[in-house]
């Protein structure tokens, strides 16, 4: 959804379930990788870092 915010709890719980114990390194590392394939086969798409909050999508026109 473009423009939402969501938390960062949120997302881990939402790809590695409510039990995870890694730490927020792991998402910070996926999220990295998967905006580096947005810029090269979407580039009008970013993800954007909500300080203190988490990520959101954000379409760039």
């Amino acid at each position: 959804r473009p423009n939402q915010v969501f938390t960062r709890s949120f997302i881990m719980e939402q790809v590695w379930g409510y039990d995870y114990d890694g730490d927020e390194q792991t998402l910070n590392t996926h999220v990295k990788r998967i905006r580096e394939r947005l810029h090269r086969y979407e580039p009008g798409v970013e993800i954007t870092t909500v300080r203190g909050v988490g990520y959101k999508l954000e379409v760039i026109a």
